[in-house]
């Protein structure tokens, strides 16, 4: 029992641990090399983060004994990080320098503490490592949600960032170093160029500290231990050790006059920060379950009712109708007299309204659970259970507009593209949806007591095929697929706009797999037997969207150092680029949809999976040697050469733990109890 024990330590924390700092330390330090840095840089890490995640929880079999074995996962991390990045960082390292920055070009600045460096950074590395970690975790969540709780935890995320927004706008004295002393500066961002960009970043890193708490509230009001140990430890870990690492700024003192890339060093540094925080989330999070486990995990989390998710509607509904009535904060990069927006009364009122419904309803779903003797709601016959399900419908509209105002609005820093704020943008599309849903959710209804004809009856009719779908799962689906658009879409325009394309193509496989889904069912089938078909779509579509960035940072990288005018060059390799994404969002249309695994076969879903791994080590590697620059020619460095080696030794090293693990998967050695419980199944 002891060896297994160690067995379960080396192969649950410490090699996977190894691996994660062992990719991070190859792709983060790739990600800000020879122009192929941005926001799109990140999604090369987190691509080979989620592709050795998968491969490692994946059992060759149809069950799974490890809770986020997802094919979702790809994408989960390749996006997650890629949003993540959606922001700056360059002020602050000159505070462990202790220089507060303020007209960089003309050498001007002003004494400032190390300590908010250390502050600075640990709020960034949590919210940067947080927010993919959190996505990641939805990829394992247990027991399935409906749209209007999917509704609810975006709108958690949302509801908090604008939370947070509002009061850094309102309060720059504490989230601005030195305000009061240097207010005068503050506020002539014309001649303080620097301490505009720090306003701006700190702002942006606030928002996203805002969407990692908010998704981390609504966990852990759903009592989902799992996810909420999994979103803490990568988040904190990575804040922790951001900060320790001081962005290599104490090189200099260590090594005077020595000429080095240590902002490089910086980066490798980074990147094994957040496979340590990834490490120690596998091990706590991710360890094997038994079939009597997952059962009882699943039974936890349905056990809990929904009462604690109307409290949560309920609270924050309460503070955004409060927020409504505050008065605008000044954005300091607006001009004084620009005018500023009064308060919004009409959906002040309409959101204290809603969270004082969603507060009743939760208040009489204790009492009657209270008054039964358990914690389950009512049977659906009940009038309250009708209640509940309009104001479910109400939620599902409410937070719906709030999400698509925030999609809306830019924050003046110049990430969100307003012209994607019009009628027929994502923000109103995302809105379109959820109204849709909520129509179709009523003609379901209706149709079930035979008042529409030809939809169905009470006399055992069967409804429409349109009006028999998943209709939960797919808006769930369009939802974030729009949300991805958008958030995406700022990095990858191009003169044929292909992002919308791309959210096309997707949305078009969404509707068709429900429909097919929608057939097995009536056949005699589970709509849930379905679901592997949606996770086969789920690594292709992870696969196309990280190798394609990869391909195209690879070549940015290349003309920067071999060529110049790199971002010339860009705009033509991304046209070429995305039409060959498009192609194979097609071709795979067309072959999952046609090509479907029948529900009796319960076999492995991905045979070729140490096939993918494979692939996604060697692209990474090969993007990492091509951005770094020549290792032989005049151009040569030896301090570029150094790294290039590096990156050998570290694509050997991950290359032979990926080994380790498909041969202990082909040969089926036990690691632990669940192992062996498995193989005798």
């Amino acid at each position: 029992m002891r060896g297994t024990n160690r067995q379960d330590v080396a192969h649950d924390f410490v090699l996977p641990t190894l691996l994660f700092v062992v990719l991070g330390a190859m792709t983060w330090a790739v990600r800000g090399c020879a122009g192929a840095g941005g926001m799109n840089a990140h999604v090369a890490p987190g691509l080979t983060w989620g592709a050795a995640w998968w491969f490692l929880a994946r059992d060759r079999s149809y069950e799974q004994s490890r809770r986020y074995a997802s094919g979702w996962i790809l994408l989960a991390l390749a996006a997650g990080f890629a949003i993540a990045g959606e922001r700056g960082w360059m002020q602050w390292p000159n505070f462990f320098s202790g220089q507060l920055s303020t007209n960089y070009s003309k050498g001007e600045y002003v004494p400032i503490a190390k300590t908010y460096g250390f502050v600075w950074f640990f709020i960034a590395g949590t919210a940067w490592a947080g927010l993919p970690a959190c996505v990641l975790a939805w990829c394992g969540s247990g027991r399935s949600l409906r749209a209007w709780e999917w509704s609810l935890r975006l709108a958690c995320g949302f509801g908090v960032a604008y939370l947070a927004w509002r009061i850094f706008s309102a309060y720059p004295r504490l989230f601005l170093p030195l305000y009061d002393r240097i207010q005068a500066k503050y506020l002539d961002f014309h001649a303080n160029p620097n301490l505009a960009k720090l306003y701006r970043d700190n702002g942006a890193s606030m928002r996203h500290l805002g969407f990692y708490l908010g998704f981390l509230l609504f966990e852990v009001a759903r009592r989902d231990w799992k996810n909420v140990k999994l979103i803490l430890s990568v988040g904190l870990l990575t804040g922790l050790g951001w900060a320790g690492c001081q962005n290599w700024r104490w090189a200099s003192s260590v090594w005077p006059g020595a000429s080095f890339n240590f902002g490089r060093c910086w980066e490798v540094s980074a990147g094994m920060c957040i496979g340590i925080g990834l490490g120690v989330a596998y091990y706590l999070a991710n360890r094997r379950m038994s079939y009597k486990e997952k059962a009882a995990e699943l039974e936890q989390l349905t056990g809990t009712g929904r009462v604690s998710e109307w409290l949560l509607a309920s609270g924050l509904l309460l503070l955004l109708g409060a927020a409504m009535f505050w008065p605008s904060a000044r954005d300091l990069r607006q001009p004084a007299s620009f005018p500023q927006a009064g308060p919004n009364y009409l959906w002040g009122c309409v959101y204290l309204a809603m969270g004082f419904a969603a507060g009743t309803i939760a208040l009489l779903q204790r009492l009657m659970s209270k008054r039964r003797g358990q914690e389950e709601p009512p049977r659906q016959s009940t009038p309250s259970i009708h209640l509940e399900w309009w104001a479910e419908l109400g939620l599902m509209l409410v937070f719906g507009w709030f999400i698509k105002t925030q999609m809306m609005s830019e924050y003046g820093d110049g990430v969100a593209d307003g012209a994607m704020a019009g009628w027929f943008g994502p923000g109103s599309i995302y809105f379109a949806i959820s109204v849709l849903y909520c129509v179709i959710c009523c003609l379901r209804r209706v149709a079930a007591t035979g008042k529409l004809t030809g939809l169905g009856s009470k006399e055992g009719m069967n409804p429409a095929w349109c009006l028999d779908l998943n209709y939960d799962s797919l808006a769930t689906y369009l939802g974030l697929t729009v949300i991805l658009v958008w958030c995406l879409g700022v990095g990858m325009l191009n003169s044929w706009h292909a992002p919308t394309f791309f959210g096309i193509a997707v949305a078009i496989f969404a509707i068709g797999y429900h429909y097919r889904a929608s057939r097995e069912a009536s056949r005699g089938g589970s709509a849930l037997s379905e679901l592997p078909n949606l996770e086969r779509w789920g690594v292709f579509l992870g696969l196309v969207y990280g190798l394609g960035l990869t391909v195209r940072k690879g070549l940015k990288g290349a003309t920067n150092i071999y060529f110049s005018d790199e971002n010339y060059w860009d705009a033509i390799f991304w046209n070429w680029i995305s039409l060959a994404m498009l192609i194979c969002l097609v071709v795979g249309i067309i072959k999952l949809l046609s090509r479907r695994i029948p529900w009796r076969l319960r076999t492995d879903l991905f045979p070729g999976a140490y096939g993918i791994i494979w692939l996604v080590l060697i692209a990474q590697n090969v993007l990492a040697q091509v951005v770094t620059g020549p290792v032989l020619g005049l151009r040569a460095s030896w301090i570029e050469a150094s790294f290039s080696l590096l990156y050998l030794i570290l694509f050997a090293a991950s290359a032979v733990t990926v080994f380790h693990y498909q041969f202990v998967k082909i040969h089926g050695f036990p690691l632990d109890q669940h192992d062996q419980s498995a193989r005798q199944a």
